[in-house]
């Protein structure tokens, strides 16, 4: 069960979105790397100086919170030298977990502007696929 109220996503805690939150929540690591991210796009090295997080740790957590819609990249940075560096954003400011009689439930609240930059990450795709078609 999901449902949006008031932007505010509640999912059932042994939904897949909700045991990915629970895990995510209750790993140390996860949880340092989420907070981290909630204000605007980090790349991994910003992240790991800023919560003390192993390098290997955070890119392995981030691919995952990446694959499960946790974390998902803001842009994709080239410098001079061709040298790519990834932001990663948070895609919810807020989670919180409920124990309603026999379930546990998960809020979430998406991201400020997240909504605003997936529309506008789709559009590019979009608009890229119909210019290589022609």
């Amino acid at each position: 069960m999901n449902t949006v109220a008031s932007k505010t996503l509640v999912t059932e805690a042994n939904s897949e979105m909700g045991l990915s939150f629970l895990k995510a929540i209750s790993d140390i690591s996860c949880n340092l790397i989420m907070r981290s991210a909630i204000s605007k796009g980090k790349s991994v090295e910003e992240i790991c100086s800023e919560t003390g997080v192993p390098t290997s740790t955070a890119y392995r957590k981030i691919r995952e919170m990446t694959e499960n819609g946790l974390i998902f990249i803001e842009r994709v940075l080239v410098n001079d030298e061709g040298k790519k560096r990834i932001l990663y954003r948070a895609a919810y400011s807020k989670v919180a977990v409920q124990c309603d009689p026999g379930n546990f439930v998960v809020e979430s609240t998406p991201n400020a502007n997240v909504p605003d930059i997936l529309y506008r990450l789709w559009r590019f795709t979009i608009s890229r696929q119909e210019r290589s078609q022609k």
